[in-house]
Parts: structure tokens; sequence; C-alpha cells
């Protein structure tokens, strides 16, 4: 088996897009405690910083150019994701033969196939039932896993299913 061509490592391909910073940042997700952001000025670039906060000269930037975004990494935001979801089933409960029980859906995360003309797998991150295949909600499919849950973070938190 060939393997596929690897990137190099940058901060830019490890965090969430621009476009889905600013989404992050309008559900509420925290702008401290990150190590990297986007710092918005004429060309758009993600800043690093180990301790957290934003570094005085990055902030006079950020105001002046148009902000400062978080953009956290894959991992970050999958330690925010709920590992289940709940979710009205349309079965009966056997137990008491009540309709429409709340069953759980837990995270998936799955890598799965790249864009027709392309080699690079596409990340999809899901909450589905793997034994009842119709139980499935949220399916946000990108070509980052940090994108990927990043659309499931923002998916969740307008559907009010955030802890």
């Amino acid at each position: 088996m060939t393997p596929l061509p690897s990137k190099p490592m940058t901060p830019e391909s490890i965090t969430v897009s621009l476009d889905l910073a600013k989404q992050l940042k309008e559900v509420g997700w925290e702008q401290q405690g990150t190590q990297f952001w986007w710092c918005v000025t004429v060309k758009p670039y993600v800043t690093f910083n180990p301790q957290g906060v934003f570094a005085p000269h990055e902030k006079r930037i950020g105001i002046i150019h148009g902000g400062l975004f978080a953009a956290p990494t894959a991992e970050e935001i999958l330690r925010r994701l709920p590992p289940s979801v709940p979710m009205k089933s349309d079965f009966p409960n056997m137990e008491d033969d009540s309709r429409n029980p709340t069953v759980y859906l837990p995270l998936r995360i799955k890598c799965g196939a790249p864009k027709r003309g392309s080699i690079t797998p596409r990340w999809m991150v899901l909450y589905r039932d793997e034994m009842n295949e119709p139980a499935c909600i949220g399916v946000q499919i990108e070509d980052t896993l940090a994108d990927a849950a990043a659309r499931m973070y923002c998916y969740l938190s307008s559907h009010n299913l955030l802890p």
C-alpha cells in the first residue's frame, strides 16, 4: 500500500480555519486559554503562545485590524464535545410502553473517502448509534479533524445539546 503524501505540520494545519474560529467565538467558545489564535491583519495568520493568553502586541494588532480569534486544535475541541447526546426515539420503550423514549447516541469519529479528484481523506464527526442505523445526528464532514470537530461543536451549541 502506498502511503499518503505528507505535508509539513503548521499551526494552520492543526487548528480550525479562520471562518470556524469566528463561528466558535459566536457560539461562546472561550477565547483565552488556547495556545493558538488567528490574528486578523492584512494577511491573517495563526500565532502561538504557550501561556494561553494574548500578548499585548497581539491584542493591539487584533484591535486595529479586526480581531483575534481562538484557534483550538482538534484535541481541544474533542475534549469539550459530550461523549453522547440525547435523541428522542421513534420506537416504543418496551419496559413501560411509552412513546418516544430518549436514546443516547455516542460520539463517532471517522476518516473517510476523499473528495473527487483528491487523495487527501476527509474527516467525519457525528453522533450515531451503530446498532440502530437511522439514529444519527449532526454529521459534519471536513478536510481536517479540527474543522469537523468545530462544526460539530457549533451544531450542538445551536441545538442546545452541549452540557
